[in-house]
């Protein structure tokens, strides 16, 4: 009895080596078609509205006053966008304490409508039915994100998927003078695939 319980043990413990084996040597090869289609999910910058917004204040380009002074990621999202959708859903149930969740949509009702349908309170929620935030800091590309730090605007990206959102969320903003637009690449004015 002993003996048929050692040898159970010992074949569980093959074939879950196994498994494991096969589940690095199947990410290995997605990394692999990832290189072959040329497919990137890095955040991208965007260079031009990192130069209009930079070192500007979150009130300044119309966010509500309680992010004042606070350091966070603005998420730029629509409901006519499903990469926007998949983000949400991807966030929902509770949108990141980090992130300032902006939704632009041609009314309240559309805006709220949305949120409801991925899971998201629309109380987590910035509505920007005008335009007035999507204008003020020149996106005209969803999903976007612009990072704020100490209350000012630090660069934008246009993602293309949670794990670029997390990218953003998981970098340190850099310590330097925001007045100097000379070094933009420090301040996000590159991609984070070149950035390494």
């Amino acid at each position: 009895m002993t003996t048929i319980a050692l040898v159970l043990a010992a074949v569980s413990a093959l074939i879950a080596l196994i498994c494991f084996a096969a589940l690095i040597e199947m990410y290995k090869s997605l990394d692999e078609i990832q290189k072959y289609v040329e497919y990137d999910d890095a955040p991208k910058a965007l260079p031009e509205t990192t130069r209009a917004i930079l070192g500007r204040s979150s009130g300044e380009l119309g966010l509500p006053r309680r992010l004042e002074g606070t350091s966070f990621v603005m998420l730029l999202l629509s409901p006519k966008c499903l990469t926007c959708g998949r983000l949400a859903q991807r966030m929902a149930p509770e949108v990141p304490s980090d992130v300032a969740l902006v939704v632009t949509a041609s009314d309240e009702e559309n805006a709220i409508g949305w949120l409801g349908s991925v899971g998201i309170d629309p109380e987590d929620a910035i509505l920007d039915t005008d335009l007035e935030i999507a204008n003020a800091f020149e996106l005209y590309t969803t999903p976007a994100v612009v990072r704020f730090h100490n209350g000012r605007a630090l660069g934008a990206w246009s993602i293309a998927s949670y794990r670029a959102l997390k990218t953003v969320l998981a970098q340190e903003p850099p310590e330097i003078a925001l007045e100097d637009t000379s070094s933009l690449d420090a301040l996000g004015g590159k991609n984070y695939a070149a950035a390494g």
